[in-house]
């Protein structure tokens, strides 16, 4: 910085009148901010003690006082010159004579000025001696190279030391040696110059002082200091502060004190950027001056060993924002920009262009990669911005080519290759489609036969962008890469009737995965024409769910999600999206959601049903077939959601189950309880036909009725199957009982059938001798559990089987003791066991129970263990 700066000043003078026993006072002074009582409380404040009559010491005057001042919100920075005169009081003592500048801090902010060029302003002034207007004053502005030079001439060691420690407290330069008044206040200014600019405006120091540095003088010359944390000697190194702020600060400035001056000189930079911080900051805020310094200190911070990877993003980017980059070393600039792309934020792009130089000629190609992987991440948001900015800054390197395939095959392994493959679309429309430029893309062609699905990306993007490319232009560009993709999208646009045959549709997910297929049927719902492809695409999964198996859940999710992305369906096609969800193992969303014409949408529903089974069916011969796929899946959605309260659903399922024809197993589900239980299918699993009686135990249908209304079905057949119902029944009235209430006379209404005779004599004859041996192996089981934990006691001393549950087990024993006693006097003579015939019952004469204890016709009898699940054997 060269050259003046104008400022104005306020003054006031400080003496006393020659041979009067008068106390110093303001003789004269300006008008202004200050009036006479201000000036006079400043003076006496800032009064740094009595000047020696000794010349040449280093008391002796002249002094110069640094201050400062707030008035009414304006900070003022002040400096005082006080020097002898000849003259002596009434006492005799010698009178000095001092001279008081005020200036606003803001006046020396628009160019920053030096203590040295602030004294040189005023030291050759006169001020008068009655009170006039302000002076101006032409300040030199603060040279850099300059005070550089002084910071060294003063010992670069010392001067850090000493700004460091002013973070902390206040600094007394003490010692023997101390320089004349010049030297001083040149290392006051040097002290200064290694703090940020702002700190002046709370700035207090003095060329000498009577007492140490406190709360007068930030910093002073003085002969004594407070303690020796404050203490500076003067010509050596004082020992640096252990830690806090102090040391931090030091530790950052210490290494660019020692570098050398030459073509540049890190000493006079970093003065120069200390000089361009002027907000005003106390000294009580010392992370103000270590966040600054740290900033200068960037390039060399940043060249340390994995420090660029880790570095902010507001440290990177102020390396390039200031040019300062260029400090760093060929590798250092690189890693750092490296960091820079990994932001992945367009407001980078600009930056790297500008220090294009300063990188030099090969760093685009060095963070190619870089690039790739940015763009990546926001390619898998959904998002091509960033992408396409990169490539626009990629161009005159002759990279974009590259950087554009590498996008493209690498979007299929994205977290979200939808997405990705939806911003690569934008991209080729953009890039390549909509210019036609073949020839220069050569790569791109390469990649995109590598991953066919951005072709369809690039299709889906002509029909859905508006102001986008020409579709013809984007076709013929996808026609030469990856035909097969083509004919179905131009279907679409045309409105063909078969676009989206199953065939069709495997050959899309064959060359280009299934992200192929999505975006076909998205581009259908942009166009409205959800009919061109719906019945395709639901009869294409029918055939893969027989062919395949059962979807994984993540296949179900996804297809899940591409159904409801054709949610601005309606009429027929709403019916299909519906049919698609039960294909995929889901339940039908519309049917069910009251929202849709239902009495039509359940006819709509069972015309797609039958022409997906008819379609798929007829092919997949063997095993089972979607229809079974299909009925499957609405059953276990019925059983799921809860329609019966709503008249509307329940009529819409009671046509959907109408329209599929004679199917117990749905009606079995669909039908009121009582029905349900009349209408139970032979094969219906046994947590099925629980299920059906809780629904009638919570419609308030007794036992009595709901079990004979279970016989009328003849699905309980064999003792084997009564023990497995009347198990899953039990546990299903368990789940749902209320308070207080109790599943147990169902279960001993279907007892009472099943040994009278009421279900047939085989579940008569096999049931007593299944059920008896399941149980006496379950009571053997939880009396020896029982038997150990009797023995057992809890950490606090307390029983496991306390008073309450011995009357419990002695109660138990008793009803045992009775069924023992009960099945003695049943027992055949000359035979030990000739199994357990309906007690009160009237067998059919001609039906014998199984002896010997062997099973009947129920099967195998379940092994001693826990007691069975609903549903086991």
């Amino acid at each position: 910085m060269t050259g003046l700066v104008d400022v104005t000043a306020e003054w006031a003078v400080w003496s006393k009148e020659a041979g009067t026993r008068n106390d110093y006072s303001v003789l004269s002074h300006s008008d202004g901010l200050l009036g006479q009582a201000e000036f006079h409380q400043l003076m006496r404040h800032f009064a740094p003690g009595n000047p020696t009559e000794e010349a040449d010491t280093p008391g002796s005057l002249p002094w110069v006082i640094l201050s400062r001042v707030g008035v009414r919100d304006e900070l003022c920075v002040g400096i005082s010159v006080q020097t002898p005169t000849p003259d002596k009081d009434g006492t005799g003592r010698p009178i000095s004579h001092t001279q008081y500048f005020c200036v606003r801090y803001r006046d020396l902010t628009a160019s920053a000025v030096s203590y040295q060029g602030l004294y040189s302003a005023v030291e050759s002034q006169k001020l008068p001696g009655a009170g006039l207007q302000p002076v101006q004053l032409s300040v030199p502005c603060l040279d850099p190279a300059g005070l550089a030079r002084t910071v060294r001439a003063a010992g670069a060691a010392t001067v850090a030391a000493a700004a460091a420690m002013l973070l902390a407290g206040p600094v007394t330069i003490t010692g023997p040696g101390l320089p004349d008044m010049p030297a001083r206040l040149r290392f006051l200014d040097a002290v200064a110059a290694l703090l940020p600019y702002g700190y002046r405006a709370h700035l207090a120091g003095t060329t000498w002082s009577d007492g140490a540095a406190g709360d007068r003088f930030r910093i002073a010359f003085s002969s004594r200091a407070h303690d020796e944390a404050s203490r500076v000697a003067w010509a050596s190194v004082p020992r640096p502060p252990a830690d806090g702020p102090a040391r931090a600060y030091l530790d950052l400035l210490t290494p660019v004190i020692g570098a050398e001056g030459g073509d540049y000189d890190p000493l006079e930079s970093l003065i120069a950027h200390l000089a361009a911080e002027q907000e005003p900051h106390k000294f009580d805020d010392p992370a103000f001056a270590i966040r600054v310094l740290r900033a200068f200190s960037l390039p060399r911070l940043l060249e340390a060993p994995g420090a660029a990877e880790r570095a902010p993003e507001a440290d990177v980017r102020l390396l390039f924002t200031t040019g300062r980059i260029r400090e760093l070393s060929p590798g250092g600039r690189v890693r750092v920009a490296r960091r820079l792309v990994s932001f992945a934020d367009q407001q980078d792009i600009p930056l790297l262009s500008k220090r294009s130089a300063e990188l030099g000629e090969g760093a685009s190609a060095e963070l190619i990669d870089d690039i790739a992987d940015a763009c990546r991440r926001r390619l898998s948001q959904g998002s091509s911005a960033l992408a396409l900015d990169y490539l626009r800054y990629a161009e005159p390197s002759n990279l974009a080519d590259k950087l554009l395939a590498e996008l493209i095959r690498s979007s299929s392994r994205s977290a979200d290759p939808l997405l990705a493959l939806q911003a690569v679309g934008e991209l080729l429309n953009m890039l390549v489609a909509r210019t036609l430029v073949v020839a220069a893309y050569q790569e791109t062609r390469r990649a995109v036969e590598e991953n066919a699905a951005a072709a369809a990306a690039l299709l889906y993007q002509a029909i859905t962008q508006a102001g986008g490319g020409s579709f013809e232009h984007a076709a013929a560009w996808a026609r030469s890469v990856a035909s097969p993709l083509v004919p179905p999208f131009e279907q679409v646009v045309r409105g063909g009737r078969h676009a989206a045959e199953a065939g069709m549709l495997d050959g899309m997910s064959r060359l280009g995965h299934r992200e192929s297929v999505r975006l076909l049927l998205l581009a259908a719902a942009h166009l409205r024409r959800h009919a061109l492809v719906l019945p395709g695409f639901t009869i294409w999964l029918a055939s893969r769910r027989l062919a395949d198996g059962p979807f994984p859940e993540a296949d179900r999710r996804y297809w899940d999600d591409a159904i409801r992305d054709l949610a601005s369906a309606d009429g027929e096609g709403i019916a299909w999206c519906d049919l698609a969800r039960l294909v995929i193992g889901n339940g039908p969303q519309a049917l069910l959601s009251g929202q849709y014409e239902q009495l039509k949408l359940s006819q709509g529903l069972a015309a797609a049903w039958r022409e997906v089974t008819s379609a798929v069916d007829s092919r997949h011969a063997a095993g089972a077939g979607i229809d079974a796929v299909l009925e499957a899946s609405l059953m276990a959605a019925l059983r799921r959601e809860n329609w019966r309260s709503e008249p509307a659903l329940a009529d819409a399922v009671r046509v959907l189950t109408r329209q599929l024809g004679d199917r117990p197993h749905l009606l079995a589900v669909v039908l009121d309880p009582r029905e349900a239980l009349q209408h139970m299918p032979r094969d219906a699993s046994p947590a099925a036909i629980g299920e059906v009686c809780a629904r009638a135990y919570m419609a308030t249908i007794g036992p009595r009725e709901g079990v004979e209304r279970l016989r009328e079905s003849g699905a309980v057949a064999t003792g084997k199957r009564a023990m497995q119902v009347m198990e899953a029944v039990f546990a299903a009235l368990q789940r749902i009982r209320s308070s207080g209430d109790t599943p147990d006379r169902w279960a001993a209404e279907l007892v009472q059938s099943f040994t009278l005779g009421r279900y047939g004599p085989q579940v008569a004859s096999e049931f007593p001798l299944v059920a008896t041996e399941r149980y006496v192996d379950n009571i053997r089981f939880r009396v020896r559990f029982l038997a150990i934990l009797a023995e057992a006691t809890t950490p606090d001393g307390a029983p496991a089987v306390d008073t309450a549950m011995i009357e419990m087990l002695d109660g138990c024993r008793k009803d045992i003791e009775d069924v023992i006693k009960a099945a003695k006097k049943r027992q055949p003579r000359g035979g030990w066991f000739a199994g357990f015939g309906g007690h009160g019952s009237d067998p059919d004469p001609g039906t014998q129970p199984v002896a010997g204890g062997q099973p009947g016709q129920g099967g195998q009898l379940p092994p001693p263990g826990p007691p069975a699940q609903s549903g086991s054997q």
